[in-house]
């Protein structure tokens, strides 16, 4: 479990510094942080550091279409 929660700081520390990041407002940020804290989501995070990584991209991409996130001029 302690591998999971090691990945899971790594991915929140390199999103922290996104372009995203910065354009969610605060109460988006903590939705976000309250599922990928959550035990539920270590459970998912199986495979190798790769497979792990992959897992967090996809719940991240998957938040950010929910938001409304389109690639081009998003909360400008």
């Amino acid at each position: 479990m302690e591998e999971k929660v090691e990945i899971r700081d790594e991915y929140l520390k390199m999103i922290y510094n996104s372009w995203t990041w910065d354009r969610l407002y605060p109460q988006e940020k903590k939705r976000f942080l309250d599922l990928i804290t959550s035990d539920h989501i270590l459970k998912l995070l199986k495979g190798t550091r790769a497979a792990r990584w992959n897992i967090l991209n996809g719940l991240y991409e998957s938040f950010l279409i929910g938001v409304g996130y389109t690639p081009t001029d998003w909360r400008e």
